[in-house]
């Protein structure tokens, strides 16, 4: 009912009528987090989310689901075209031509991606 844990709130929060100390409110997640555009020296204009800082693509991905994308050749195809995709495993009923998979789209695609 109440107590000083500052991490929840309590019931004299509900009925508290001081409006600037009463509720706290949380960060907002779309100006802290939120995609950005950005320019680079050259002035292009790209979309800026963590995703494509850390991946170094747009931030799309092209989810994994069976049956479309467990073809090796349209994974790497997407993944020549710039994109982030997740190989369907739903298509692979055993370890044997999963691994042939993987082995033909490290050979399709460039080294580091």
């Amino acid at each position: 009912m109440d107590d000083t844990n500052n991490e929840v709130g309590y019931k004299p929060e509900i009925f508290d009528r001081d409006e600037e100390h009463a509720v706290k409110y949380g960060v907002n997640w779309v100006t802290e987090h939120g995609p950005k555009l950005v320019k680079t020296s050259m002035g292009q204009t790209y979309v800026d989310t963590k995703m494509s800082r850390l991946l170094g693509v747009p931030p799309l991905m092209v989810a994994g689901m069976t049956p479309c994308t467990v073809p090796w050749d349209f994974c790497a195809a997407t993944m020549n075209a710039g994109y982030h995709v997740e190989l369907a495993g739903g298509g692979y009923y055993n370890a044997k031509t999963m691994t042939a998979a993987l082995n033909k789209i490290e050979k399709a695609i460039p080294p580091g991606r």
